[in-house]
């Protein structure tokens, strides 16, 4: 209960952060940007991964499908399962779909394959 009190804290943070930032294609450093997020999907720092991932899906970076299914399939908790599966659905590329809907079979976790379906059948 606590995790998933988290997540949602986090989410609606990335949300308000990334409607006031305005992050978008046009951004003048927005190449630079796209990368730092990119590279802090590696990081140790559970707040920095959170923000990251959620930033990535909140810019619809393509260019970062792979970081992204990296953390979905790996061994990470499953709150950074589902907050990396909600930005590969957001960006909305078929192989990011894809991914979510692939993980969302095969989970072993109930709770996040739930969410993984409820993530790709929101993109259709």
């Amino acid at each position: 209960m606590k995790n998933l009190l988290v997540l949602i804290v986090v989410l609606m943070l990335g949300v308000t952060f990334a409607e006031n930032a305005a992050i978008t294609k046009n951004h003048p450093k927005f190449d630079q940007i796209e990368k730092n997020l990119i590279n802090n999907t590696k990081s140790e720092n559970h707040g920095v991964l959170y923000s990251s991932i959620i930033m990535l899906g909140e810019i619809k970076s393509e260019n970062a499908v792979m970081s992204l299914a990296k953390i979905l399939r790996g061994n990470y908790s499953n709150d950074l399962k589902i907050v990396s599966a909600l930005s590969l659905a957001k960006i909305g590329t078929d192989y990011s779909k894809y991914i979510v809907r692939r993980v969302a079979e095969l989970s072993d976790d109930k709770k996040t394959s739930e969410l993984l379906r409820k993530f790709y059948f929101a993109t259709k």
